[in-house]
């Protein structure tokens, strides 16, 4: 039986997530510290994290949709991989000379987690993209999270207004 049953449209940024977890210190200069749970490769960006956990709860295949920017790499294609084996629909604007966003993520046992992000093709997401696929996709919901797309940021109570 789902449990959810609302076709969604999550838009934004999507990064890729190295995560470091368990470590004992963050090493100084010249140091090396190994990590004891390993180096974990992860999906990532709130609109990507939105879209794992619908299809957890038990969205149907193809009832959630993500709208973002990739690079032209590798790590598009890991992203790409791992929503679609989640049964998202993936709408991603490939961004040609810029890479896919990676967050590296640091976590000392008893801190707060450090996070070092290199916003890459987040930047460039555009909105004709995003309008489109709100024409296209005619969700019910639509969930935004900006703050890192550039020039995106700025229109995004167009979209609102739209919806």
């Amino acid at each position: 039986m789902r449990f959810f049953m609302a076709k969604v449209l999550n838009a934004g940024f999507l990064c890729v997530d190295f995560i470091a977890a368990q470590l004992p210190a963050i090493p100084g200069p010249g140091e090396i510290v190994y990590a004891p749970a390993g180096i974990k490769l992860r999906i990532g960006g709130h609109p990507a994290n939105v879209s794992v956990d619908l299809m957890q709860l038990g969205a149907g295949r193809g009832d959630v949709g993500l709208a973002c920017a990739v690079g032209d790499d590798v790590l598009r294609d890991f992203a790409v991989r791992v929503l679609e084996e989640k049964g998202i629909v993936v709408f991603l604007q490939e961004v040609e000379g810029e890479e896919t966003s990676k967050t590296l993520t640091l976590i000392v046992e008893g801190e707060d987690r450090r996070f070092i992000n290199d916003p890459g093709a987040n930047q460039y997401l555009s909105f004709s993209h995003v309008l489109g696929v709100l024409e296209k996709f005619k969700p019910e919901i639509f969930y935004i999270a900006s703050g890192i797309l550039g020039d995106f940021d700025f229109k995004v109570w167009e979209l609102l207004r739209y919806c």
